[in-house]
């Protein structure tokens, strides 16, 4: 990844913000589009990946969408949201163990807000000691 100048990085913001109003009404390929401009100069970011994988997402194309936030990751795999968007990827594509996985590594960066998703899953899943473990740490009564 090259380093963006002044000028890259205010086209950049200016592109995002563009894209997530497109996210916002519902046009996913524009903001695909956009971002791949960008992405075929070589500016790129956590950010960038992670908007183009929220825009396959509204396209109900999960593989794609983890294929841009692993992308995200590679960047910086300490971005809470990328693996909170990844493993809502696993989930919708039914890949629920990995979803776990990745909500754990959310909540390791930062979400705690995953807790709860985690403990639905493990119900659903009907692992019921996993659910009240997820449960537990929720309560701060013990750690992940």
């Amino acid at each position: 990844m090259k380093t963006m100048n002044f000028s890259e990085l205010r086209e950049a913001v200016h592109v995002i913000r563009s894209a997530a109003d497109d996210l916002t009404n519902n046009q996913p390929e524009e903001v695909i589009n956009k971002l791949f401009g960008l992405v075929k100069r070589e500016i790129v970011s956590p950010e960038i990946y992670n908007v183009i994988g929220r825009a396959y997402m509204q396209k109900t194309n999960p593989r794609q969408a983890m294929f841009f936030y692993k992308k995200g990751l590679l960047l910086n795999s300490k971005k809470a949201y990328l693996h909170f968007n990844l493993a809502q990827a696993y989930e919708m594509a039914l890949n629920f163990e990995d979803a776990i996985k990745e909500y754990e590594k959310a909540y390791k960066t930062g979400d705690k807000s995953v807790l709860e998703k985690l403990v639905f899953i493990c119900e659903d899943l009907q692992d019921y000691e996993k659910a009240q473990h997820y449960s537990l740490v929720q309560d701060g009564l013990v750690e992940l």
